[in-house]
């Protein structure tokens, strides 16, 4: 990010529309919870500021900064959760997923019963997920991400980079415009699913990891 010199003014009449545009890479990871941040101040009866359509204004400043510590690579490490993929299905089929006290109900990874079996459906058939925590104002995502998705949680790690790109958005209520939410509790795994195992993780709270499996019908 760069900033404007201190002495930058722009004129502005009534009627005149300001935008603000924001660019991001997301050849890795795109996450819809991204936004540009700008801190701009108006000051009434200052006439020193030139007029934008009639004397060209700078677009680029200094950059604001440097790399970050808090923004180097982090999380992927191996943790000894076991793979999803090997553990046995639920023994009977299970057709919705509770998302309450963060975690995942069944097929979470942090409950026990080691991953707490995965649950199943067959090939055609939809799994339920409903945030019970949206009551006390707790948005959750079940974002698909790369098998075993299983390892530490970091800045880097995990990303949306499952074999089928499914994202349920952000369960919860919020007001329009100001949040992410979607403004609904439940969300259904696609139907065109291919058979096999799927693991996801919540984006907004990445240590929160799952898995079902789709059994050939």
């Amino acid at each position: 990010m760069t900033r404007t010199d201190p002495s930058w003014r722009v004129a502005v009449k009534p009627g005149d529309v300001l935008r603000i545009r924001s660019a991001y890479d997301t050849s890795k990871a795109s996450w819809y919870e991204s936004m540009g941040i700008m801190v701009m101040f108006m000051a009434d009866n200052d006439a020193s500021g030139v007029d934008p359509f009639k004397t060209p204004v700078p677009t680029t400043g200094p950059v604001t900064h440097g790399p970050l510590p808090e923004n180097a690579p982090s999380g992927g490490q191996p943790n000894g959760v076991p793979d999803p993929g090997t553990l046995p299905a639920t023994q009977a089929p299970a057709d919705t997923v509770h998302i309450s006290d963060f975690s995942y109900v069944p097929g979470g990874e942090s409950l026990s019963s080691p991953f707490n079996n995965v649950p199943s459906i067959q090939q055609g058939q939809q799994l339920t997920f409903v945030n019970e925590d949206a009551s006390a104002q707790v948005f959750h995502s079940i974002t698909g991400c790369r098998q075993p998705c299983t390892a530490s949680y970091g800045n880097s790690y995990p990303l949306a980079d499952g074999p089928s790109d499914f994202d349920s958005g952000q369960l919860g209520y919020g007001p329009p415009g100001l949040t992410a939410a979607v403004n609904r509790v439940t969300w259904q795994t696609p139907s065109n699913l291919a058979p096999g195992t799927y693991t996801y993780f919540c984006r907004i709270h990445p240590w929160m990891r799952g898995a079902f499996r789709i059994i050939r019908a």
